[in-house]
């Protein structure tokens, strides 16, 4: 009888550490969710702040562009054409640059390290 009581015990005091390791690994993934949260709404703000900027900041850099590049062409003897193909290679550059930055914030977007967190928790150990 006295066994099965010592069995009972341990057997409640193993379920109790058991629910205190789940308790701080669940309060440990909140707080790394929070804090992916937190970056991916960063990442969204500036998202929509730069998709709104862009176009504005892109049509007055067009026409600075143009006018710089028309201007310095004409100097040097050049026509319209060499003006053209400077401005288009300069857009493409800073449309290149716009982008990049843009992959960056859409990958926090999609909180890649609780997705690598739940991969790990999730796999099978060996």
């Amino acid at each position: 009888m006295q066994t099965h009581d010592t069995d009972a015990a341990t057997a409640a005091r193993d379920a109790g550490a058991l629910a205190a390791s789940l308790a701080r690994a669940a309060r440990a993934w909140q707080s790394v969710l929070q804090l992916e949260i937190d970056a991916a709404r960063g990442s969204l703000r500036a998202l929509v702040f730069g998709a709104l900027l862009a176009p504005v900041l892109l049509l007055g850099l067009w026409l600075s562009a143009v006018g710089l590049c028309w201007l310095g062409l004409q100097a040097a003897g050049l026509g319209g054409l060499g003006a053209g193909a400077l401005t288009c290679a300069q857009q493409v550059l800073l449309l290149w640059v716009l982008l990049r930055a843009a992959q960056r914030w859409a990958r926090d977007l999609s909180l890649p390290r609780s997705r690598a967190i739940l991969l790990q928790l999730t796999q099978p150990k060996p």
